[in-house]
């Protein structure tokens, strides 16, 4: 049996920077960001392997990169104050 070679993902990639080590990064946006929903994305950074929550800014056409901590963080403290998500 012959191996298969792996198609080549040609989607467009947006630059990020992790807010842990401050590497760049050039990301893809999920399907949820692609469907318009831009606070929707996650992803470990491949320079430090810290766990970020990404967030597709589209005007800037660039990624807003935080530590799944920090994001947790602020989401707490918003549903406290009744800004945050209902379903955290």
């Amino acid at each position: 049996m012959e191996k298969q070679e792996q198609a080549h993902d040609t989607r467009p990639r947006y630059k990020g920077v992790c807010e842990a080590c401050q590497g760049n990064l050039y990301i893809c946006k999920s399907i949820a960001q692609e469907a318009g929903i831009y606070v929707l994305g996650h992803g470990t950074c491949p320079k430090c392997g810290a766990f970020l929550h990404l967030v597709f800014n589209k005007d800037r056409q660039e990624f807003e990169c935080e530590t799944w901590e920090n994001f947790i963080e602020k989401m707490k403290g918003e549903r406290q104050n009744g800004n945050g998500h209902e379903r955290l």
